[in-house]
């Protein structure tokens, strides 16, 4: 007999996050100036809805927006593309993993400075910024992926004459998918990383740009108003990696869905 697992109510995952927005409200209003150093979920609120309706916080949360899906986009398809050519062409694959793993090592805001030169202090610099963070990790998961297909599939398709293409296009990749979805949902807050380091560094709008400004008036609240908006993202992003993933193999669905169906 299987062991069932209970699908959580909506409404319980949300009660954690009220206890903590209700002790943080309750501990900064009894603090010394706890509003300013800590902020406050009305404060916080407060800025939302005032930024929202001037329109510079949809501004700035839409500019983000932008460069990080754009530079999620063109990383993850690259790193995809090449980490799959690396399995196609094991040669390839012994040349260049050196670079891929130096390339990895180097932190994204040492090398921000001279992409921003490159690029200007535009949305070309942040994309390619967000595409940089997430093109190693999308190579590495495709590669490792299409590494871990089953050997005695190859070999029936090897038994049929088939070509090394089919046997690519008919089991590498459709083994790598569920890798390369790994991949994608990690790269997430990879891409995010990338372009708010960039706006950090030099930018005339996003919400890095606006979480700076805010820093050097000392304003928490609009500080983290500004981190709310880079959750919502991340948020969207992750959603759209998880309908994509339901679309391409929803047998991966299937199995989830009747891991939470009751024991018979």
């Amino acid at each position: 007999m299987r062991a069932s697992v209970r699908k959580v109510p909506i409404w319980a995952k949300a009660i954690p996050l009220v206890v903590f927005l209700c002790l943080w409200e309750v501990a900064a209003r009894h603090m010394t100036r706890g509003v300013f150093f800590f902020g406050s979920p009305y404060s916080v609120g407060r800025y939302l809805v005032v930024k929202s309706i001037d329109g510079s916080y949809l501004v700035n949360l839409g500019v983000t927006l932008l460069e990080t899906t754009a530079g999620f986009v063109i990383g993850n398809l690259v790193g995809s593309f090449l980490g799959l050519s690396f399995w196609y062409s094991p040669r390839l694959s012994q040349v260049s993993r050196p670079y891929i793993v130096a390339l990895g090592s180097i932190p994204i805001f040492a090398v921000s400075p001279i992409v921003i030169i490159w690029f200007g202090i535009g949305l070309p610099s942040k994309i390619a910024l967000a595409a940089i963070s997430t093109m190693v990790v999308a190579t590495v998961h495709a590669f490792e992926g299409a590494s871990q297909t089953d050997p005695r599939l190859l070999e029936l398709l090897h038994s049929m004459r088939a070509s090394k293409f089919t046997a690519f296009r008919k089991v590498v990749v459709p083994s790598a998918i569920t890798w390369l979805f790994a991949g994608y949902r990690m790269n997430v807050a990879f891409a995010l990383l990338g372009a708010f380091i960039g706006e950090f560094i030099s930018a005339e709008a996003g919400l890095g740009h606006m979480i700076i400004q805010a820093m050097g008036l000392f304003n928490i609240p609009l500080v983290l108003a500004g981190v709310v908006g880079l959750c919502v993202i991340s948020f969207v992003l992750t959603s759209m990696v998880n309908l994509a993933q339901k679309w391409l193999i929803p047998w991966k669905v299937r199995r989830r869905i009747e891991k939470c169906r009751p024991a018979a």
